[in-house]
């Protein structure tokens, strides 16, 4: 069916139909419209030919182009340019309710005469600066994810260059054979053989307990999604730093654990004394790794301090190589340690410290004190361990100041 068919049903003429008013012209094109969708719709179910199917369908398309510009025209007679929908009564403009309002006559004798035009006055719009936005943030800034930790200074790496064992008891016991007397040797027929002894000494140490704790709300622990795992492993990052410090330098006794540097064997010039031409840290170092090879040892680890480290690396030597990034000296790891002091030097054998862990670092949450009426929480990381050095195994451990040594064993002239 075509428009106009439709509108002699509804006895109306197209001249008829122009005069309508726009609401009305676009409620008679719906109501076409859906009539046509609904006979499309019923040639496809019926299985009308596709040729039948395919007139409707351009038919269709075609009458909604018409609508379009029918619609479009009456729109531009009506020459109604809409320049601000939220009007402000502060500054003295009006809603396009009321302005459509005031030229009621106007529209009037525009519709009966279908001619002439209508001024409709809008107050002109403002400069849009970020000072008409209020209430907050008019940009929303971008977080970044989590936050950027705080690091441990000096960094002690000591844990790695150690031998560690888990406990099972508190206190530590161990035998050192001591005082060897005697000597083997020849024994000429009828004579009295060799006789050599030792003694036993028995040493012992206990485990030492080192804590740290945080104190937060409940509703901090809620409200922020990453609070719990930093201060995990903040808790965690203190503890095992304090357990390396004391691991590299402890004073030992009965209440703290006896650190490698305490219970080390003092550096000794020994045969080079004086006997070496202009000599430098690997000189140093080289003494070192002799005085344990004399004593029985093997050492496997060298430690200095960073800037040390890199003074070393500085100096040209054939004997200093690199492997997989990894620093080597006379086949020795060398390791920089920031916990070290400058111009010191250790070097040993890492089998001879044995940390002995009692309690591994562990975290307890629990209220403390009035934290359940303040709503607070307290989180609590510690751990149980000592570090075991034998008095024979001392031996494999040295310790020494660089510039002192390399006085010691500079050749006069």
């Amino acid at each position: 069916m075509k428009f106009k068919e439709f509108l002699t049903q509804k006895e109306l003429t197209g001249e008829k139909f122009a005069e309508l008013e726009a609401g009305k012209q676009a409620e008679l094109y719906n109501e076409y419209n859906d009539g046509q969708r609904k006979a499309i719709e019923t040639a496809i179910e019926t299985k009308a030919s596709k040729e039948d199917i395919a007139s409707l369908k351009e038919e269709f398309t075609k009458t909604l182009v018409d609508q379009q510009k029918a619609m479009n025209s009456v729109l531009k007679d009506m020459g109604v340019a809409i320049k601000a929908s939220i009007p402000s009564k502060a500054k003295g403009e009006v809603s396009l309710k009321e302005l459509m309002a005031s030229k009621e006559k106007d529209f009037e004798r525009l519709q009966s005469t279908k001619e002439g035009k209508i001024k409709l006055e809008v107050k002109a719009s403002g400069t849009m600066t970020t000072g008409n936005y209020s209430g907050g943030d008019y940009v929303q800034a971008q977080r970044l994810p989590l936050f950027n930790d705080l690091p441990l200074t000096p960094i002690n790496n000591v844990l790695a260059y150690v031998s560690s064992r888990n406990a099972s008891s508190p206190f530590i016991e161990w035998v050192d054979k001591r005082n060897r007397d005697g000597a083997a040797g020849y024994t000429a027929e009828g004579n009295a053989k060799n006789q050599v002894d030792f003694d036993f000494v028995i040493e012992r140490t206990h485990v030492q307990k080192i804590t740290a704790f945080v104190k937060v709300s409940r509703e901090m622990l809620n409200d922020v999604s990453y609070m719990r795992g930093a201060i995990n492993d903040e808790l965690r990052t203190v503890v095992l730093d304090k357990l390396a410090t004391e691991v590299l330098a402890g004073a030992g006794g009965a209440n703290a654990i006896e650190g490698i540097v305490t219970k080390a064997t003092a550096w000794s010039a020994g045969d080079f004394a004086l006997a070496v031409p202009t000599p430098n840290t690997f000189d140093v170092l080289r003494t070192a790794l002799t005085q344990i090879s004399l004593e029985g040892y093997s050492a496997n680890v060298i430690m200095l301090n960073p800037a040390d480290y890199a003074l070393m690396l500085m100096t040209k030597s054939t004997d200093a190589v690199y492997v997989n990034g990894q620093f080597l000296f006379m086949g020795v790891a060398v390791v920089e340690n920031a916990g070290l002091t400058a111009d010191k030097f250790l070097v040993y054998d890492r089998n001879a410290v044995e940390l002995y862990n009692w309690e591994n670092f562990n975290i307890e949450v629990g209220y403390d004190g009035n934290d359940l009426t303040n709503n607070l929480v307290t989180m609590v990381g510690e751990l149980r361990a000592c570090n075991v050095i034998s008095t024979n195994k001392a031996k494999a451990i040295v310790y020494g100041t660089i510039s002192t040594a390399t006085t010691a064993i500079t050749k006069a002239g």
